[in-house]
C-alpha cells in the first residue's frame, strides 16, 4: 500500500509569525571539512534502541519511482552518502526535492556540500535546499554564520531554492548511547536560545523562514512540546505506528514534511537515501520565502 494511503489527515501549514532578527557577523568564517559525524541512519537506529517496542515501517527499500504515488516526495543527502549520482534524481522518478547537508557547528562544512549543491542543479525539475546540523553548546549566531558562509561560497540561496533547515537532535561524538548526547548538559531555555538565535539569524540573512528538522523522541525529552511553535517542523520517524497513526506529535507544531525511512533507492541505483514526504500538496510548504 502506498505511504500516503495510510497517512492521517494533516492540518495545512498556517501563517508563521516573524521573529526579530539576530545580527550575524559579516566577517568571513573559515570552514573546515567535516568528518566523523553520525549519519541519519545511525541516529535513526538509536531512536529504535531507546524505543525497543517500536518496529520499522519500511523494512525493505522504498523504491523510487515504483513506490512513490502522486504525493510530493524528496530525499536528503550528506557526505555519508558518498558521491551522489544525480542523473536519476528527477520528478519523473518521483524525487521532487532534496535537502543537502551544508554545515555543522560553527566551523565545519560537509565536504560534499559544494559538489552536491552544484550537481543537484543539473537534475531537471529537482528543487534543492541546504541544512545545518546544530551542535550543542555552540552559540546559535556562530552556527548561523558558518551556514551563511557556506551558502555564500556557492552563490547564496536563490529565490527558487527551498527554505533553510536546522537539524536539531542527538549530538553524539561517536555512536549514540544513553548519556552520550551533548545536549543533555543544557537546560530547555539554553537549547531554545541556541535554536532561535540560529533561526532568526538565518531568516535575516536569507529572507526565508527556516524549518526545524527533529525527532519527537529527542524533542520531547529535551524541550517543552510547544517550544518554538511558530517554526514548522520536518519530523523524522521510521516506526510502523507512524504509518498507521502519523508521526508522534510535538505539541501543536505544524508539520511541513515527514522523513519515514532511511532506506530508499532511486531508479536502478543501489545507493540508499533518506526518503521524505511532504505533508500537503504544494511545494509552497518548503519553498515560500515569506510568512504569508
Amino acid at each position: 500500500m502506498k505511504i500516503t494511503q495510510r497517512v492521517i489527515a494533516w492540518s495545512s501549514l498556517v501563517a508563521l509569525l516573524s521573529l526579530s532578527a539576530t545580527e550575524v557577523s559579516s566577517q568571513a568564517v573559515k570552514l573546515e571539512p567535516l568528518s566523523g559525524d553520525n549519519s541519519r541512519a545511525d541516529l535513526g537506529n538509536y531512536d529504535f534502541d531507546i524505543n525497543p517496542d517500536h518496529t520499522k515501517a519500511v523494512t525493505g527499500p522504498f523504491k523510487f519511482p515504483r513506490d512513490a504515488d502522486d504525493a510530493v516526495y524528496g530525499i536528503d543527502v550528506s557526505h555519508n552518502n558518498g558521491v551522489v549520482d544525480w542523473s536519476p534524481m528527477t520528478p519523473k522518478n518521483g524525487v521532487q526535492f532534496v535537502f543537502i547537508k551544508a554545515t555543522q557547528g560553527n566551523r565545519f562544512e560537509d565536504p560534499q556540500f559544494e559538489a552536491n549543491w552544484r550537481n543537484s542543479k543539473k537534475s531537471k525539475g529537482l528543487r534543492r535546499g541546504a541544512y545545518h546540523f546544530l551542535s550543542a553548546g555552540v552559540p546559535g549566531t556562530e552556527q548561523a554564520a558558518a551556514y551563511i558562509q557556506a551558502l555564500k561560497n556557492v552563490g547564496r540561496l536563490q529565490k527558487e531554492d527551498l527554505r533553510p533547515v536546522v537539524d536539531v537532535e542527538w549530538d553524539c561524538a561517536k555512536k549514540c548511547a544513553p548519556g552520550q548526547d551533548r545536549w543533555d548538559g543544557y537546560t530547555t531555555d539554553q537549547i531554545v536560545k541556541i535554536i532561535t538565535d540560529w533561526v532568526t539569524s538565518v531568516k535575516s540573512a536569507t529572507g526565508k523562514d527556516p524549518i526545524i528538522y527533529t525527532s519527537a523522541a529527542w524533542w520531547n525529552s529535551h524541550l517543552h512540546p510547544d517550544s518554538i511553535q511558530t517554526v514548522p517542523v520536518w519530523i523524522a520517524n521510521y516506526s510502523a505506528a507512524s504509518i498507521k497513526h502519523g508521526p508522534p506529535s510535538i505539541g501543536t507544531h505544524f508539520y511541513a514534511a515527514w522523513q519515514f525511512t532511511d532506506h530508499s533507492t532511486v531508479g536502478d541505483g543501489m545507493a540508499k537515501f533518506d526518503a521524505n514526504i511532504l505533508i500537503g500538496a504544494s511545494m509552497h510548504l518548503l519553498s515560500s520565502d515569506s510568512t504569508k
